[in-house]
């Protein structure tokens, strides 16, 4: 029986033949930080949001020192109340 080895030339050739812009392993391996800088951002920031500095003072005071409940709150504390007390 007769074994054909192939070249390595002609095993790059059939690769890049399967693989015209090469594979994902080579994409990440040749550019690590590209990936990295972009998953820091979405890390970093996910849901960043600015404020003036008078939004700022108004959210401080409206959260140490909130509104008293109006009715329709009255009434969702007295449904809640009903639906989860228990038998006791």
């Amino acid at each position: 029986m007769k074994t054909t080895r192939v070249s390595d030339e002609r095993k790059h050739l059939d690769r890049s033949e399967r693989e015209p812009m090469g594979s994902q392993a080579d994409h990440v391996r040749d550019q690590p930080d590209a990936m990295g800088s972009q998953a820091d951002h979405v890390r970093d920031q996910p849901d960043a949001m600015r404020f003036s500095a008078e939004d700022q003072a108004r959210i401080a005071h409206t959260l140490s020192s909130p509104p008293a409940p109006n009715a329709a709150l009255r009434r969702a504390f007295e449904r809640h109340r009903a639906l989860t007390q228990t038998g006791s």
